[in-house]
Order: structure tokens, then C-alpha cells, then sequence
């Protein structure tokens, strides 16, 4: 009894070990998918209905995010994940490529696919994304393969390029099953003539360009009266520029779970060599799917001119798929950028003032050493370019006046000229009686005059407060007569 429960115990410990065995020889190379794509694309819906998770309960990312998706054969009864196939998903700014290197660099380019997220509920940004991240997919791409020993790009590029020309449409009776090839390094001599159109910009990584929300199409369909011709239009554009870069494309919808498994199902096949027995559909248009060398040019041309919105394939994709009024941004309802003047500029303009300034201010230190004072026709002047300055709104230099002016955009009162007058003799020596006599004199005959017109206190114009405490103002014809009386006092003083 106790010979067979020792055999019994040995029969079950070679029983697991031999599962560990295989379950470790059955155990796959890990692989790795890029998702990229413009932000609120639907790139991290899609990632969480690839992993079999609930939808509602989606987190966004921040910058690169990580997640994983567990491999299994489906064809088979044991549930056991063969693979961990890693997912690096960079949110949607062009800015971040710098964070590339993490998910696509020299050590996994070779077991890596892409796919660009695009958001079919704005359809007229469509190839403006597409563009736009595979310039940045090029660009990170062409910094990798310069860390690659010599010609290990060129063989990525003729493997992608060996399985475009290769690919053979599932027949009817395939059966999938689990393959696991590993590729052969494929020679340029293993390779055909390219198609007119085709592969005019390999980058050795196959692409997948998933265009998101279809579920939208009917809202489309009702808010900005898409016709069949729209959607036709739309996806022959897709498909010339997923011809030239050997891409393949598919449409899905993550909120109704619509051609997810079957994105499943070819990442599988693409990355691991699974069988896969899904054909080409391009009659649904909200399931297509065209896989990597099932399209060509004049297949596109038979779609193309099924629809009646343009017959020239060159028209730019933007004047006929228009942005909607209430998507556009005009330059009256975006609000003015505010330029900060540069400084040498702001400096520049203002050295003339200040020179000058500096240059009056000399000369009047000059003439208060000598014991002289300014002289008439300096101080006229002066007076002239003080109130010419004032009734122009404009805020004279610092320097060019002793005593407080008016408000800039107010006109000075009488009492205020008197002062100013009064103060362009020199400030450090005492006017003489006779002069300040003949001033007091000019002034008080002029604020005599002005009350004497016999206007309404309702027709006079306010600037200023008067000595009086009522409203006051200087005409033109005061100015004209001021000038004449100082003009007078600089020949008498001459």
C-alpha cells in the first residue's frame, strides 16, 4: 500500500512538471504595440475593449501610458495565456515624441506595430491626424534605425514589403489555428515589382490606422447630411495614403464593440503568426476592414467613382470635407495675441528723448553757473512745445516740465497757464518785477476776457477746475493770442 501511494505522488509531480514544461515551451517572444493619436480620439476606449474590460470604467492616461494585453489560443481548451503583449499609448500632443523611445526603440522595433487612433465623429480632421503622426511615426523611426547594426532596417523594410506583395485572401474552408512562424530574413531578391502607388514610403513597421466612433455615422448622416458619396469619399482618401505607407485599415466602435475582435484577432496574426481566416469588407461601411496588401490603386478607383462629391483625386481633402460653421475658428472670434514690444526696440525709440533731455538739462546747469538766466526766446519756445504737446493728448518727458501739468487728455485751465508761464524762467532765481508785472498783467486781461464773453455755463466744455471753482476753457483763439503776447515779450526783452 504504501509502494503505490509512493508512485501515485511521483506520477503527479511528473505530471505538473511536464505542464510547466509545455506551458513554458508554448510561452511566446514578447511584442509590443505603439497607440497613437489626437486626444478624446478614442485611443484608450479602444485599449480597455481590446483587454476585455468594462468601458465605463476608463481611465485616462498622462503623457505614455502602459498597459498589457494577455494572449491566448482561442482554438484550443486551455485558457492560459501563450504571450503578455505589451501596450504603450502616448495621449494625443505631437510634443511628446521625445517619450517614444520607450515603447518603440532599437530592442523592439522588430516586434512592433502601430496603430494611429483616429476620431470618425470629426471626420474633416481625419487626414489632417493621420498625417501628422506618421510625419512623427517617420521621424522617431528614422533616429532608430540609425542606433540598428548596418542593414538591419533594410531587412524590416523588405519583411513588410515581402508580406504586402504575399498576401493570399482566407479561403472559405480555413480553420484557424495557432502557428507561431517565425519569419525568414527576406532578401531584395525575394521580392516583386511594387505596385503603382504602393509602398512609396516604407518605414519596416507595420501600421494599422483604426478609425474610431463609427457609431457616429447616423449622427453625421442627421446633423450635417452625410450621403453615401461622404463616406465613400472619405474612406478612398484613407486608403491611397494607408496604400503608400503599406498600412493597413479598419473601422471600429468601441461604445457598440463593432470589428474590435477582429482587430484582436489580426494583431495576433501580424505580431505572432496566428491564422487568419477574415476577409477584406469593404461593403459595410462602418465595418471596413483591408488588411495589409489587400488594396491597390484600382480598387480605390472603383470606390472613387462611385461617388459624385469630386471626380479629381488630387482636390484637397479640406474643400470637400468642410469643417462645420461651428467648428471654426475666425480670426474675429479668436481672441488678438498680445506682443511684448522688445526691448532694444522700446529703448531705441526713446534714446532720442532722452538724449535730448539730457542735453537741455546740461545747458541749464550751464547757464545757472554763469549767473544768466534762460533767455526769452528759450522760455517761448519751451511753451510752445509744452501746450502744443498737451492738446495733442500726448505725455511730454519728465524732465521738460517742473510743475504738474493737466491730465493728458484734458485741456489745461488759465490759472494752470499762468503757472506753467510763470515757471519756464529759471526755477532757481527770481523773475524780475517788470516781467512778472507784464505777465500778470497778459493773464488777467485774458481770464477777464473769457468771462466777459457771456456764455452759458452749459455751452462751456469742462477740462479743468478754475480758481473759481467753476468750468472753464481755452480756445484756439486764446492759444493764438497767448503766442502773440509771448512773441511780444521776446522783443521787448530783446
Amino acid at each position: 500500500m504504501a509502494q503505490e501511494g509512493t508512485e501515485q505522488t511521483e506520477n503527479l509531480w511528473n505530471s505538473i512538471l511536464k505542464e510547466s514544461s509545455r506551458s513554458i515551451n508554448d510561452r511566446l517572444d514578447a511584442k509590443t504595440v505603439l497607440v497613437l493619436g489626437d486626444r478624446n480620439g478614442g485611443k484608450s476606449t479602444l485599449v480597455t475593449r481590446l483587454q476585455g474590460m468594462d468601458i465605463t470604467q476608463v481611465e485616462k492616461g498622462v503623457a505614455l501610458g502602459y498597459s498589457f494585453l494577455d494572449i491566448r489560443n482561442t482554438n484550443e481548451a486551455d485558457d492560459e495565456p501563450v504571450a503578455r503583449l505589451n501596450v504603450w499609448q502616448m495621449e494625443g500632443e505631437p510634443e511628446l515624441k521625445e517619450l517614444l523611445k520607450f515603447g518603440l526603440n532599437p530592442n523592439s522595433i522588430s516586434n512592433c506595430v502601430v496603430i494611429i487612433a483616429l476620431d470618425f465623429s470629426q471626420p474633416w480632421n481625419l487626414i489632417e491626424s493621420l498625417n501628422k503622426w506618421l510625419a512623427v511615426l517617420q521621424k522617431h523611426l528614422s533616429s532608430v534605425s540609425l542606433q540598428l547594426p548596418p542593414g538591419a532596417y533594410n531587412e524590416l523594410k523588405n519583411s513588410l514589403a515581402y508580406d504586402f506583395q504575399n498576401y493570399a485572401e482566407p479561403s472559405e474552408s480555413a480553420v484557424p489555428s495557432k502557428s507561431h512562424k517565425k519569419k525568414r530574413p527576406v532578401e531584395e531578391s525575394d521580392l516583386l515589382p511594387v505596385k503603382e502607388g504602393a509602398l512609396t514610403n516604407n518605414l519596416g513597421v507595420p501600421i494599422i490606422v483604426c478609425c474610431c466612433k463609427t457609431d457616429y455615422f447616423s449622427q453625421l448622416e442627421k446633423d450635417y447630411s452625410y450621403k453615401e458619396s461622404h463616406f465613400d469619399y472619405i474612406q478612398t482618401t484613407l486608403r491611397r495614403i494607408c496604400l503608400q505607407y503599406g498600412a493597413s485599415l479598419v473601422y471600429t466602435s468601441s461604445r457598440k464593440d463593432k470589428n474590435v475582435d477582429v482587430l484582436l484577432k489580426y494583431l495576433k496574426h501580424v505580431l505572432y503568426g496566428f491564422e487568419f481566416n477574415v476577409k477584406p469588407q469593404l461593403l459595410e461601411k462602418d465595418l471596413l476592414f483591408i488588411p495589409i496588401g489587400a488594396d491597390s490603386i484600382a480598387k480605390i478607383k472603383v470606390d472613387f467613382d462611385n461617388q459624385n462629391l469630386t471626380r479629381d483625386p488630387d482636390e484637397p481633402f479640406e474643400d470637400i470635407i468642410k469643417i462645420p460653421k461651428k467648428f471654426q475658428v475666425t480670426a474675429t472670434s479668436a481672441e488678438p495675441a498680445i506682443l511684448c514690444e522688445d526691448d532694444q526696440e522700446f529703448l531705441s525709440k526713446h534714446r532720442e528723448i532722452i538724449d535730448k533731455d539730457k542735453a537741455n538739462e546740461a545747458a541749464n546747469k550751464k547757464a545757472n553757473a554763469s549767473g544768466q538766466p534762460v533767455s526769452a526766446s528759450a522760455a517761448v519756445e519751451k511753451f510752445k512745445d509744452v501746450t502744443s504737446t498737451t492738446a495733442t493728448g500726448s505725455v511730454p518727458s519728465p524732465t521738460s516740465i517742473q510743475k504738474p501739468l493737466a491730465p493728458a487728455n484734458d485741456k489745461p485751465s488759465l490759472p494752470q497757464v499762468a503757472s506753467l508761464a510763470a515757471s519756464i524762467s529759471d526755477p532757481h532765481k527770481t523773475p524780475s518785477s517788470n516781467e512778472h508785472q507784464m505777465l500778470s498783467d497778459f493773464f488777467t486781461s485774458l481770464i477777464n476776457k473769457d468771462r466777459n464773453l457771456g456764455k452759458k455755463p452749459a455751452d462751456l466744455k469742462a477740462t479743468g477746475p478754475t480758481s473759481s471753482g467753476k468750468s472753464g476753457s481755452l480756445t484756439g483763439a486764446s492759444r493764438e493770442e497767448i503766442a502773440k503776447q509771448l512773441e511780444k515779450l521776446k522783443q521787448a526783452k530783446s
